[in-house]
C-alpha cells in the first residue's frame, strides 16, 4: 500500500511538471550561447501593453537611445521612419526582430534585470540600451 501510494505521488509530480511546461505564451528567447539562460520574451505584438516605445526613426537612430524599465515590462519598438530597421541585442542574437517596415512594431519583455544593448545589423551606429531594474 505504502510502495503503491509512492509510485502515485511520483507519477502526479511528475504530470503536473509536465503540463506546467506546456505554455502557450509566446517562446522565450536571448540566451546569448549554448547553456545560457533566456532572458524574455519576444514578438511581433500581443506580449501587453508596453511600458516604453521606442522609434526606430528615418535619421536613423533610436529614439530614445535609452530606456530604464521594472522587471517584466513590455519595450515596444516602432519603425516609423521610411526605411526598413531590426533590432538585435548585442549579446543575444537570438534576440533579433524581423525587417520592420514603416509602421512596423516588435516587442520584448526582458524577465532578467541587467542592461542590454541592442542596434539596427541594416544602419551601422543605430544603437540604444535597454536598462532592467530588480
Amino acid at each position: 500500500m505504502t510502495r503503491t501510494r509512492s509510485i502515485a505521488v511520483i507519477v502526479g509530480i511528475g504530470l503536473v511538471v509536465a503540463l506546467s511546461a506546456c505554455g502557450n505564451g509566446p517562446p522565450e528567447v536571448g540566451g546569448g550561447g549554448s547553456g545560457a539562460a533566456k532572458i524574455g520574451t519576444a514578438a511581433t505584438n500581443g506580449i501587453g501593453t508596453p511600458a516604453k516605445t521606442v522609434s526606430a526613426t528615418a535619421d536613423l537612430k533610436f529614439a530614445p537611445t535609452s530606456v530604464t524599465v521594472k522587471n517584466g515590462d513590455v519595450i515596444q519598438w516602432n519603425n516609423t521612419g521610411s526605411v526598413p530597421h531590426n533590432v538585435t541585442f548585442d549579446n543575444y542574437p537570438d534576440l533579433t526582430s524581423q525587417n520592420l517596415a514603416q509602421g512596423d512594431t516588435w516587442q520584448v519583455k526582458i524577465t532578467v534585470a541587467g542592461t542590454y544593448a541592442y542596434h539596427c545589423t541594416i544602419h551601422p551606429g543605430m544603437d540604444g540600451q535597454i536598462t532592467v531594474g530588480g
